[in-house]
């Protein structure tokens, strides 16, 4: 189971002719706002949430922040938009120096993902929901939400964390697609990293926006108090 496991701007060419849009004599022959606004480019973001609580359900802390789509999760885009693959399962993975997780009694990533993939490893959490939001409220879901959940097994930290999406051949269906190849989708690691102490609960929240609002921020406020089931 544990074998489961973004072009440099022309700032030069752009300062070079952008005094010869300023000087057009005709409106058509100036770039628009929204041409000229990089709010208007598409792209891939992620945005995470790690709340830590005790056992009991009281909040330790909470951290935000964002990654970026990496190189192979562009390779993944577009196989799967051109018919080449066949997405199946997300995982979730953090990890750290030490870990909060441990695998036959040393150092192992956290890993998450859906109840459907059965836990194989003590450092295996089986909760991952993976839904779709409408974060621009367009009538359109435009983002992946993925949230669940570990319980560390020993002190430790959290330093990095990814995304990563299974993939099969383009003859296997999604409901088939266990897997053969998986792919880091969304990567980030923590300058300051999250410390989690044995017991702790930590939760995990990544969403993977699409489009010209690439800012995937609307998460859910943390309880003061959770309850673990």
């Amino acid at each position: 189971m544990n074998t489961r496991f973004l072009i440099l701007p022309c700032m030069l060419a752009l300062l070079l002719v952008a005094p010869a849009f300023a000087q057009a004599p005709y409106a058509s022959e100036a770039l628009s706002t929204n041409e000229q606004s990089p709010s208007t480019a598409i792209g891939v973001s992620g945005a995470w949430t790690l709340t830590v609580y005790e056992a009991d359900g009281t909040l330790v802390e909470r951290r935000e922040f964002h990654n970026d789509l990496v190189p192979s999760g562009a390779d993944v885009l577009v196989s799967l938009a051109t018919a080449g693959r066949s997405a199946g399962y997300w995982t979730v993975e953090v990890t750290g120096n030490p870990s909060p997780c441990l695998l036959n009694g040393g150092n192992a990533s956290c890993l998450m993902f859906p109840a459907t993939i059965p836990e194989s490893g003590s450092n295996e959490f089986s909760n991952l929901v993976v839904s779709s939001l409408d974060q621009d409220a367009d009538g359109a879901d435009d983002t992946i939400a993925l949230n669940g959940s570990l319980t560390a097994a020993q002190a430790g930290n959290i330093a990095f964390v990814i995304t990563r999406l299974a993939t099969c051949a383009s003859s296997v269906s999604p409901d088939n697609c266990v897997g053969n190849q998986f792919s880091s989708f969304t990567e980030r690691g923590l300058a300051n990293p999250l410390s989690v102490d044995v017991g702790q609960v930590v939760q995990v929240e990544v969403l993977i926006g699409f489009g010209a609002a690439t800012a995937a921020t609307a998460r859910t406020a943390p309880a003061n108090r959770a309850s673990f089931n």
